[in-house]
């Protein structure tokens, strides 16, 4: 009985070949030997192979996600047995999240969310949103060549990187909506909480969320004084310091003050000017009060400022992608060489100085009253965000070619009004209505640089424009976008509990989105028109949108420990504006999406573990896409995408040392209907219908284990942890170019160190990407890559730009609460 109650097994996968296996024994073993037996009978990436691998580890999956009807038999098995008495006594914390905009337990919510703890957050060494990559299966953010206008998808879906429009996937901190994802891209500091939403949101949540959510929840006021400090030393010159202070300020009223001091230090080497390069510097600051007005109204009031000073991303030349024409013709004209012999080594040669400077601020006001049994929710918030660009080489290249400055602006005004009824009864439900004002602006300058005006330009037989480029260099071409935007929603969500263990849920939302933009390209130097489209009088823009979305759901109990779940829901994005220079149609349509889920959630051995499984399937129609024109990103609706596929999230603590996170998804996606698809680079347009959509790599994993262990005879622990991510491979160009494919790589961070419990400190030392393995957060193709003959018609093919990610750091941290 008992062997066959632990036919278990776990797949992970490792540089797309190997799988590690938690000693399968019993009747599982011929699962793994029938998966041995075709990894060496078929080559990798053959269909007959690709089949039986996906039904595997579905199978596999699935297997692992029923566990839960033998777990009852073996923790009584297990109970009898010396030792292990501890166990009936020790469960896993109870993670609470707000996904449904009430505190319920994570294992009784009929979506798939992940949920990351402050606590967990510090146990990581998370800095940013980008490391929670290493926590949450089926999540990305992609760093782009611009540090604040990152890429952030759920399950193979994100967000064009253009500051213009609003991403798929809703951001919002502290119940307020952010609208980019460059104002979450600071510290993550003094957090309660991270919740990953999959799939669309909106019955519940003031702003469109056709993809998912990321709700942020900052820590509140506590009534007792308290704080914490912490600093780190790295190498590249690193470090930082962040902490909080607490406590009551008068009666029924206290207060929190949050703050944050990175520096990364520059981990690339300019051979252009022999600079260290990469720096970043994040300031952050955040206070809260938390006044009880009455026993039945609250207000909670959040006030931040945050700054990030940096110099930009690496964008380094793609080994094997830059044709001997290109260097010959650069080397000609200016003396200066091209190297593309190792991408990862850290080394680059240009002019490029893209330093840049984000200041935003955000004031969230919260009032929850107690009308009897309900509770009316008031959020009222405004952020401004500004971003300067300082001179930025477009070539990046070592010469002073088409330099280029710019200033990105945003303000947000929202207002959320929310009832809920009350819990535990027989019907409940949630109503809310959502009103939005958005205004934003961004103004790009281009200027001649002396090696355009005096050398480039009698290299193609312009000597006539030489004179006139040198006359005025400065603000030869400016293009000035602004737009703005006005949304009225009403959502609302009702549950119907027939029973005990049965509930129904069904949800409406209705949308309204009004934008109007203007655009305008001026030259001012006909020097430019070698590289620049012809002057653009202002434009009028304007479009709207409207929508109604639904959502329908059923939960069942089969018991005290595994719930099924099953979720249809639809969700809506507005059209927009393509503010780049060269865009052919500057008005985009719409977004839509539909989500199918079924899922389980159960506890097993007492609390020690919980184990969750997604099925899912999503169908994207108009999905907002974007491709590169060699000058600029045009914004444009790539048909109809299907993206399917299972995600599994397991924790554990099978005895008191060890604690376990596991999270494995694996992503079919689909283009269903491409037609007219961008063609590569010097080709015509093509049907991509049927083919793999970029950025959705088929498997990925992430894994975290933690040992902590008493020092005998001393009041010390210690502890060590290590953290795993695979990612498979992945295109990053919307015309399926295979020279954008980035291959599978494996990131691995560990942590070591001493806490006293009693004494309230601890110190690590820690190593991230220990292996300093190299990899590319984007590739895509090299600015003006044909006026030097990196062009090659023949071939379709062009220069292409890897921007590489974080190499391997590592250092200490002490930490003190009290």
């Amino acid at each position: 009985m008992r062997k066959r109650l632990l036919e278990i097994a776990v797949f992970l996968q490792y540089d797309q070949s190997q799988v590690v296996f938690a000693k399968p024994v019993g009747g599982i073993k011929w699962l793994a030997r029938s998966f041995h037996k075709h990894k060496h009978k078929h080559e990798f990436g053959s269909g007959e192979y690709n089949m039986k691998r996906k039904y595997l580890l579905l199978s596999a999956s699935i297997i692992a996600i029923g566990y839960p009807f033998a777990a009852p038999a073996l923790t009584q098995e297990a109970a009898q047995e010396p030792g292990r008495s501890d166990r009936q006594t020790r469960t896993l914390e109870v993670i609470t999240v707000t996904a449904q905009r009430r505190q319920e337990d994570i294992q009784d919510v009929p979506i798939s969310v992940t949920a990351i703890t402050g606590e967990l957050i510090l146990e990581s060494g998370v800095n940013d949103m980008t490391d929670l990559s290493f926590l949450v299966p089926n999540f990305q953010i992609n760093p782009g060549g611009q540090v604040v206008a990152p890429r952030v998808g759920i399950r193979g879906v994100n967000s064009v990187s253009n500051q213009g429009i609003e991403p798929s996937v809703g951001i919002f901190v502290d119940g307020a909506y952010v609208p980019r994802p460059g104002a979450i891209m600071n510290n993550l500091f003094d957090v309660q909480q991270v919740e990953v939403l999959r799939g669309p949101q909106g019955t519940l949540f003031g702003r469109n969320t056709p993809i998912g959510a990321i709700n942020i929840l900052t820590n509140r006021p506590e009534d007792v004084f308290g704080g914490s400090l912490t600093a780190e030393l790295a190498n590249f010159g690193s470090g930082g310091v962040e902490g909080h202070l607490t406590g009551p300020l008068a009666e029924n009223l206290s207060g929190r003050v949050g703050f944050s001091y990175r520096k990364q230090g520059a981990y690339l080497e300019n051979t252009f000017d022999n600079e260290d390069e990469l720096e970043r510097e994040d300031f952050g600051i955040r206070g809260r009060l938390l006044w009880d007005i009455t026993d039945t109204i609250e207000a909670d009031l959040v006030m931040d400022h945050q700054r990030l000073e940096h110099s930009g991303a690496s964008q380094e030349f793609l080994t094997g992608t830059v044709p001997q024409v290109f260097k010959d013709r650069v080397l000609a004209l200016y003396g200066e060489e091209i190297d593309d012999s190792d991408t990862f080594d850290r080394k680059i040669n240009h002019s490029h100085s893209d330093a840049g400077t984000v200041d935003q601020t955000g004031v969230t006001l919260t009032f929850n009253v107690g009308l009897g049994e309900h509770t009316l929710t008031s959020i009222s918030a405004y952020r401004e965000f500004e971003e300067e660009t300082g001179v930025e080489e477009i070539m990046r290249m070592p010469i002073d070619f088409l330099p280029r400055e710019g200033e990105l602006s945003f303000e947000n005004m929202s207002q959320e009004f929310r009832i809920a009824s009350p819990t535990g009864q027989t019907f409940e439900y949630i109503a809310g209505l959502f009103l939005y004002d958005e205004e934003f602006g961004n103004i790009t300058s281009f200027n001649l640089g002396d090696d355009y005006c005096n050398i480039f330009l009698g290299s193609i037989g312009q000597e006539e424009n030489v004179a006139r480029c040198n006359a005025n260099p400065l603000q030869a071409q400016v293009e000035n976008f602004s737009q703005e935007l006005t949304s009225t929603a009403v959502f609302g969500q009702a549950t119907y509990n027939a029973t005990e263990a049965l509930s129904f849920t069904g949800g409406l939302r209705w949308t309204r989105d009004e934008k109007e933009g203007v655009y305008e390209r001026v030259i001012n130097n006909i020097a430019i028109q070698r590289v620049a489209s012809p002057p653009e009088p202002i434009q009028a823009l304007e479009t709207s949108g409207e929508a109604v979305d639904w959502l329908a759901s059923a939960r069942y109990f089969i018991n005290d420990d595994m719930m099924l779940f099953a979720t249809a829901s639809t969700g809506f994005k507005s059209g927009g504006f393509n503010s780049n220079a060269n865009s052919q149609d500057r008005v985009f349509d719409e977004e839509t999406s539909e989500t199918y889920e079924v899922g389980v959630k159960s506890t097993l051995f007492n609390g020690l573990v919980t184990a969750n499984g997604t099925l899912f399937r999503t169908d994207v129609n108009d999905f907002q896409e974007r491709s590169f024109d060699g000058m600029s990103f045009e914004v444009r609706n790539a048909g109809a995408v299907r993206l399917q596929g299972v995600e599994v999230d397991v924790r554990a603590s099978p005895i008191e040392q060890l604690d376990i996170i596991l999270g494995v998804s694996y992503l079919d996606s689909e283009f269903t209907d491409f037609r007219g698809a961008p063609g590569l680079i010097a080709g015509p347009v093509q049907d991509l219908t049927g083919e793999r959509r970029t950025e959705s790599p088929e498997w990925t994993s992430s894994l975290a284990v933690t040992w902590t262990d008493d020092i005998p005879g001393t009041q010390l622990e210690w502890f060590v942890r290590g953290e795993h991510q695979f990612v498979d491979e992945q295109l990053f160009q919307v015309n399926n170019d295979p020279r954008s494919r980035q291959g599978a790589y494996n990131i691995t961070n560990f942590r070591v160190g001493l806490n006293n419990p009693n004494s309230n400190w601890k110190v690590t030392a820690f190593v991230r990407n220990a292996f300093d393995e190299g990899y590319c957060t984007r590739i895509q193709n090299q600015v003006l890559a044909g006026l030097f003959g990196g062009v090659d018609r023949a071939e379709n093919t062009t220069v292409m730009r890897c921007i590489v990610g974080r190499p391997r750091t590592y250092g200490i941290e002490a930490g003190l609460t009290f």
